[in-house]
């Protein structure tokens, strides 16, 4: 955002962040000064039964009430001085399909061993709070990417079984409220205010969004991909125990632009391809010549929990992250800490904790790592990570192995890991690491100053 001043012989630029563009702004509104907006076009965008809900101009969409902007195209409108333009009556998106390749062939066989093309069920047999219907083919029609070649040359499978889910727009809205929990909290703020302002430029009050907005481009890639992953993953995790040797690897988000599309499909039944987000393979770059295993070991351990939770294996991320994050620990108890702190015994986990809380806490050499992940993980983090494991494990009461993919465990495990998937966070995290390891000497110091205590 930028202020432009100009008077006859000269002009000046005051950008957002300069020490006088509050004071100006202040001025500007006090004065009753105002902009006079570039509009050249209106269009009045009406409901079904004739009402005006909002203003789409050349330069964005206005709602109709009382505002600057709007009094200002109403003034235009009723003196002609700026062009009506109609609205054309596209035919909505009723129903999206999304479409997930699978890396396999394999034969669809029905009860009489006969071959079959496809299986039909419902979410909600995979166990899932969310009713849509799915579809499992054993391969797509040849005219799927017609007309679609960008999409096509973007798929890394086309010629294996496909999951096709199907989107209604009578359950989207049941969808997104169940998917919205499992966002990143940037996902969640961008929804939040696209849903505010559709509803504030249809009208819609109470009621929520139109239908339309749940099918919006924009609003379904921030959230489609929780059900898209939990249906696959499920129904992956049911074909494996089937497939014997050849089985099919999980999918992670970032596999979805290379594994799926979408399909929309209109109220006139014309229908056609989207693509899915995603980080594409040549949009990352590789340095051959600096690849080396030099790297510390917690980084390695730290870069294998990121492998596992992109596989959709947070289990087995949570057990290398325990196992990290313990030796992190166990490096400030060697044995000569051992030996002059405690005869010679290992102290229990919790033992240890609360010891290097203390020292963090009462030790001036330690203040820098009162804040930050280090801190959080012995506060509680650790402990949420061993309760985590212990419940996806098996069940408390009845001791039954869990191992069923499940958004809202995957949604908390990244939360619980992302100091250490995050390139910044755990690259913050490493130096307070190594700034711990540093004060080996001065923790030994402070258990002798304080045993028996």
């Amino acid at each position: 955002m930028c202020i432009h001043i100009r008077s006859e012989n000269s002009s000046t630029s005051i950008p957002l962040g300069n020490d006088h563009f509050d004071s100006v702004i202040e001025y500007v509104r006090a004065a009753g000064i105002f902009p006079k907006p570039s509009i050249e076009w209106v269009s009045l965008v009406k409901d079904g039964e004739g009402r005006l809900l909002h203003y789409l101009t050349n330069i964005g969409l206005f709602v109709v009430d009382s505002n600057y902007v709007t009094d200002y195209i109403v003034d235009m409108l009723s003196k002609n001085e700026v062009e009506i333009r109609e609205v054309s009556d596209a035919s909505p998106i009723v129903t999206v399909h999304a479409d997930i390749f699978l890396p396999r062939n394999y034969t669809l066989n029905g009860p009489g061993m006969s071959r079959i093309e496809h299986y039909d069920f419902n979410s909600r047999s995979l166990g899932l709070p969310i009713s849509v219907d799915c579809r499992l083919l054993a391969s797509i029609e040849d005219e799927y990417f017609k007309d679609a070649d960008v999409i096509r040359s973007q798929v890394r499978y086309s010629k294996g079984n496909v999951l096709r889910i199907v989107f209604d727009g009578r359950e989207m809205r049941a969808v997104y409220k169940w998917s919205k929990d499992y966002l990143d909290k940037g996902e969640g703020d961008n929804l939040a205010a696209s849903m505010a302002q559709n509803i504030a430029l249809h009208n819609r009050g109470s009621r929520g969004p139109t239908t339309g907005w749940y099918f919006d481009w924009i609003s379904l890639q921030q959230y489609i991909w929780v059900p898209i992953l939990e249906i696959s993953n499920r129904l992956i995790d049911l074909i494996n125990r089937q497939a014997h040797r050849k089985t099919t690897a999980l999918l992670s988000r970032d596999d979805l632009g290379d594994m799926a599309c979408l399909r929309a499909i209109k109220s006139d039944e014309t229908s056609y391809l989207w693509p899915l987000s995603s980080l594409r393979d040549e949009q990352i770059t590789l340095f051959p010549f600096e690849l080396n295993w030099g790297y510390h070991p917690i980084e390695k351990s730290f870069q294998r929990v990121r492998f596992l939770l992109d596989r959709g294996l947070y289990f087995e991320a949570i057990i290398v992250a325990q196992a990290a994050l313990e030796g992190v620990v166990n490096q400030m108890f060697t044995a000569e800490v051992r030996d002059g702190c405690y005869d010679g015994k290992e102290p229990k986990w919790e033992v240890r904790y609360r010891a290097l809380k203390k020292f963090i806490d009462n030790d001036a050499s330690a203040r820098s790592l009162e804040q930050g992940a280090l801190r959080m993980y012995l506060d509680t983090g650790l402990n949420e990570i061993y309760d985590l494991r212990n419940h996806y494990a098996h069940d408390v009461m009845d001791k039954i192995p869990e191992y069923t993919y499940s958004s809202q465990v995957m949604h908390q495990t990244r939360e619980l890991l992302r100091p250490l998937t995050d390139s910044w966070e755990s690259h913050l995290f490493l130096r307070q690491v190594g700034i711990l390891h540093s004060l080996l000497p001065n923790f030994k110091l402070y258990l002798d100053q304080r045993r028996g205590e």
